[in-house]
């Protein structure tokens, strides 16, 4: 009786053992440690926010468009000559259309810009290092 409960539980150890190798498992761990993903957030987000910091050297643009409608258009009438009958042409139409582009280039910023771009690309160090 001995002998089959050994023989049994012989077969038995290789069906419950995990057989992995170390570097799966410390995968797994890495994967499943609720610290480390949020380090890992935080770390993506504070590249998101250099690489933000970074678009202060580059121009921007802004474009708009706007109608204008007049119910009543202004006349000018004028006659060549006595008797003759005269003539009258508006202004201008009732509609206006206008549309502006406007693009904006930093030239001086006072270090505005720089010192951003130096804070977070060492906060973004930090994170990593933190993660």
């Amino acid at each position: 009786m001995k002998r089959l409960l050994l023989t049994l539980l012989a077969l038995t150890i290789p069906l419950n053992c995990f057989g992995a190798d170390l570097t799966r498992l410390l995968q797994l761990a890495f994967e499943n440690n609720p610290s480390l993903k949020e380090a890992r957030v935080k770390w993506k987000i504070s590249e998101v926010e250099r690489r933000e910091a970074f678009t202060g050297y580059l121009p921007r643009v802004e474009l708009s468009y706007s109608r204008n409608y007049l119910n009543a258009v202004p006349n000018y009438s004028f006659s060549i000559a006595p008797g003759v009958p005269s003539t009258s042409f508006s202004l201008f139409n009732k509609s206006f259309y206008q549309f502006k582009v406007e693009a904006l280039q930093p030239l001086f910023t006072g270090g505005r810009v720089s010192n951003a771009v130096n804070l977070k690309s060492n906060a973004a160090k930090a994170a990593f290092y933190a993660y």
